[in-house]
């Protein structure tokens, strides 16, 4: 609770930023600070700042996501087998035919609710394996009938960084 947006403070020898949005209380980075004559230009420099980014992104979705499909899981009474953290860029989440769920650490970029969402989704697929009438139902009896609408927001949503 001492610490805030982009705090500084100092562990052992090394610099690190604290970084955690008000919007997402359960996320944050911990990144080590660079050096100041590094040149963010340079592609091989933006590609080790992008590779430490998806690293912490990863840990923290390991942490955050799989008791939140659990939970979610026990709310709405649809079991899965194990949950799989990826980094994939292409797709939010799968649900494969024996009720494994792989989810993208990209996620945690997301708003809450369509976080949700992208649960919720996934788990549908452990009663509905397909996108017929009857997984947008299920779908829409947990998120209050705004199924269609919640997909639609989520294809806008842009989590390029």
């Amino acid at each position: 609770s001492f610490l805030f947006s982009a705090d500084i403070f100092f562990l052992a020898p090394i610099i690190y930023y604290f970084i955690i949005s008000s919007d997402y209380p359960a996320y944050f980075f911990l990144l080590p600070a660079w050096p100041r004559n590094v040149d963010f230009s340079l592609p091989e420099v933006q590609r080790l700042v992008r590779n430490a980014i998806i690293r912490a992104m990863k840990k923290n979705a390991q942490e955050y996501l799989p008791p939140l499909l659990s939970a979610l899981s026990e709310q709405y009474h649809l079991p899965f087998k194990r949950v799989k953290i990826t980094g994939s860029r292409g797709r939010w989440g799968s649900c494969s035919g024996t009720g494994s769920i792989n989810l993208s650490c990209y996620l945690m970029l997301l708003p809450p609710h369509l976080m949700d969402y992208v649960l919720l989704h996934e788990l549908s697929h452990t009663k509905e394996m397909n996108h017929g009438p009857r997984f947008w139902e299920l779908l829409d009896s947990m998120t209050g009938g705004r199924a269609r609408a919640l997909r639609a927001e989520l294809r806008r949503f842009n989590t390029d960084f």
